[in-house]
């Protein structure tokens, strides 16, 4: 399901190049679109990074097909997970730009 965001999802549209992260094939806005989380959406991704779990630096644009279909590809580590959390806390301005909350 994606939210009605259109500004952001133009961002991660051409950001992607106009391609699916899963199959690489062009990405057109009368197909079945579906938002990736790279790192797990689950509570407890929501608990330990709640400023990055739903932002656009977690996010990719697929295919509805290829989501239902993916396998284990597109994902962030732990790691990586907490970096981009604190850099998003250290940077407001960002942070409000790249969530859909």
């Amino acid at each position: 399901m994606i939210p009605n965001y259109p500004e952001k999802l133009m961002y991660l549209y051409k950001h992607q190049n106009h391609k699916c992260d899963i199959c690489n094939r062009i990405i057109s806005f009368n197909q079945s679109l579906d938002l990736h989380h790279k790192f797990s959406n689950t509570k407890w991704g929501k608990k330990k990074y709640p400023l990055f779990i739903n932002s656009l630096l977690n996010l990719s644009l697929v295919h509805g097909a290829c989501h239902l279909n993916k396998v284990g590809r597109l994902r962030i580590t732990d790691y990586n997970a907490n970096r981009y959390e604190l850099f998003l806390k250290r940077h407001k301005k960002i942070s409000d730009f790249v969530n859909f909350n």
